[in-house]
């Protein structure tokens, strides 16, 4: 058990940052899964439910078939031309 304190830290600085620069992405990805699927799909549609989501991602939770489904029409609407 010595060890395994000691090993921590030593390396506290190092974890620190890293937990720092963890949530820093987390918080971008969440602010973006937000921007581009909130006015579509309902687990997107407030900013904690974005972090709700990405944190079930992680997890491997989530049914992707919500985030398909938009995509899906998007897609359709911007390869549609007339010409």
């Amino acid at each position: 058990m010595t060890q395994l304190s000691s090993t921590l830290s030593k390396c506290a600085k190092d974890l620190a940052g890293f937990a720092v620069m963890f949530f820093i992405f987390f918080l971008a990805f969440a602010q973006l899964g937000y921007l581009l699927f909130g006015s579509q799909v309902d687990e997107y549609s407030s900013f904690s439910m974005s972090m709700y989501v990405l944190a079930q991602i992680q997890h491997l939770y989530l049914l992707f078939i919500i985030i398909i489904t938009p995509l899906k029409k998007m897609c359709c609407l911007c390869c549609t031309r007339t010409y």
